[in-house]
C-alpha cells in the first residue's frame, strides 16, 4: 500500500466518524503498519468496520479482521502453537 492510499483510508475514516481527527503521526503510523498489506483488502476491512461499529477503527481492529479472513494465516498460527 502506498502512502497516498493510506491517506485515502484515513480521510474515509474522518468523513464517516467526524470526531476522529487524524494527525500526521496517525497517517505515518498507519502507513508503517499497513505498508505491506493490500489496499483493497484493508479498504474492505474498514467498510466492514463502518457497517458494524459506531466508533472509528484502530489499526488493530483492521488487522485482526484481515488476519481472521486469511485461512493460511490461521493455519500458520496453529502450527506455531
Amino acid at each position: 500500500m502506498t502512502k497516498q492510499e493510506t491517506y485515502k483510508l484515513i480521510v474515509l475514516i474522518e468523513r464517516v466518524y467526524p470526531l476522529f481527527v487524524a494527525k500526521n503521526e496517525t497517517v505515518q503510523q498507519w502507513f508503517r503498519v499497513c505498508a505491506e498489506l493490500d489496499y483493497e483488502s484493508v479498504l474492505g476491512s474498514i467498510h466492514e468496520h463502518i457497517r458494524i461499529s459506531p466508533y472509528p477503527p484502530a489499526i488493530n481492529d483492521i488487522l485482526s479482521k484481515k488476519w481472521k479472513s486469511n485461512n493460511w494465516m490461521n493455519e500458520y498460527l496453529l502450527k506455531l502453537s
